[in-house]
């Protein structure tokens, strides 16, 4: 099977089932998607799991579409089973980037010391590419690559609801999540802890530093695991991920427009409209035509010349994902995920 020659090529095994396979596939946004606080956590881990006596080698599969070329011809190499020189690393980024001397990922890998390195108990892999099936490394589909792992990670910083780690957990892969996404406040409530099908992460008021230290936890319990436990841990994901059926979830969907719906006419109901009424419902008078107007406006706050900048700036997501452009934003705009618009604009 490809997929277990590409792990072991990556992993420096000649058997793949003596290597933990953790999984992290998301959109390329270095912050929001929790990519700091993850590659923090191996670091954190490899340091400690030089030190266990029962531990299995852990490698790190990412996939985190950008811009690039070809595959390496290191990682192609070791792929196929050509001759590659001995002892060689072939780095942590399976394809060629058009800026890999200013990528986050890469440089912050340099940093942690996330190098690949014969010697390295941890080892990461980035796949810039999607997983179609013609990625150039992999050549599979995103769900078969996402299935032959043993944990997958997804610390995001916000999300709205989810659906990664849902997608993780249908496929019986044991997933960690955290409480600012929508789908790990729900499955908060379902969970059985004791079994690991899925774990959730506070981030909620939490320090990056603190959440770093307790994910770096749970990798080092699975790194610890049995196959009997992790048997049982896929079995619970499943579980979990059976109870996100729509026939359950949209009784809540209509109940929370129902009061939505209910507070609107609410607020309506109490609103003193008497001294504009006149106006508020104040129709286009057109020449016999009784059709509704419709006018868009936009409002524009005037920034100062000096700092006229920022707005370009601020509405530009790089910053999102990008450590020098979330640097470069001014003392006065907070570095906790908060839209730069919303601190401009106020």
């Amino acid at each position: 099977m490809r997929c277990s020659a590409t792990w072991r090529w990556f992993s420096r095994s000649e058997s793949s089932g003596d290597n933990l396979l953790l999984g992290h596939f998301r959109r390329y946004e270095f912050h929001n998607k929790g990519f700091d606080i993850l590659l923090e956590s191996l670091a954190a881990l490899q340091k400690r799991i030089a030190r266990m006596v029962r531990a299995r080698r852990s490698s790190s599969g990412f996939s985190w579409p950008q811009d690039t070329k070809e595959c390496t011809t290191t990682w192609r190499h070791r792929i196929t089973g050509e001759a590659v020189q001995d002892g060689r690393s072939a780095g942590i980024v399976t394809h060629h980037l058009y800026d890999e001397r200013n990528d986050p990922i890469v440089q912050a890998c340099l940093r942690l010391d996330l190098r690949n390195a014969p010697e390295s108990k941890i080892s990461v892999i980035f796949v810039p590419a999607y997983l179609d099936g013609h990625d150039g490394f992999f050549n599979m589909p995103y769900y078969e690559v996402l299935s032959a792992c043993d944990l997958g990670i997804f610390p995001s910083y916000y999300e709205p609801w989810g659906y990664t780690p849902l997608e993780s957990i249908a496929l019986g892969v044991p997933t960690v999540t955290t409480d600012l996404t929508g789908f790990g406040l729900w499955a908060h409530e379902q969970l059985d802890v004791s079994k690991r099908g899925l774990v959730v992460i506070t981030r909620t008021l939490r320090e990056d530093q603190v959440v770093m230290q307790n994910l770096t936890a749970v990798l080092e319990e699975q790194a610890r695991i049995s196959k009997e436990a992790l048997a049982d841990a896929r079995q619970e994901a499943r579980r979990i991920a059976r109870l996100a059926d729509w026939s359950k979830f949209f009784d809540g969907y209509r109940r929370a427009y129902e009061e939505a719906a209910g507070r609107s006419n609410m607020r309506f109901s109490i609103m003193d409209t008497s001294a504009f009424s006149d106006n508020l419902f104040a129709g286009h008078q057109g020449a016999g035509d009784t059709s509704p107007q419709f006018r868009t406006f936009t409002v524009v706050t005037t920034l100062p010349e000096q700092i006229e900048g920022l707005r370009e700036l601020a509405h530009n997501l790089w910053w999102v994902w990008h450590p020098d452009a979330r640097s470069s934003l001014p003392n006065s705009i907070p570095r906790n995920g908060t839209s730069p618009t919303i601190q401009s604009d106020c």
